[in-house]
């Protein structure tokens, strides 16, 4: 089948995660501060079950809980500084 017949279609985790970068580089969720997993999904208009698979790919990136005081946000920056 030709490539230009497939439909695109992206995970809602995958939109959330956008949305997620987006607000810790406006600074609108602060490294170091406590997720809220009820209130932040409630900003975003979905469930927490997107929302707990975005954190797991930022926790992958380096931005997300992960570990060691896990359930509050880490910056790529604090990560690289140690």
């Amino acid at each position: 089948m030709d490539a230009n017949y497939k439909i695109s279609r992206s995970s809602l985790h995958v939109e959330v995660s956008d949305r997620l970068r987006e607000m810790i580089y406006e600074r609108s969720l602060p490294p170091g501060e406590r997720i809220d997993e009820l209130g932040l999904s409630a900003r975003l208009g979905t469930s927490r079950t997107p929302l707990r698979e975005a954190l797991k790919v930022l926790a992958h990136e380096g931005s997300g809980p992960s570990g060691a005081g896990a359930g509050r946000l880490r910056h790529r920056t604090e990560r690289q500084r140690g």
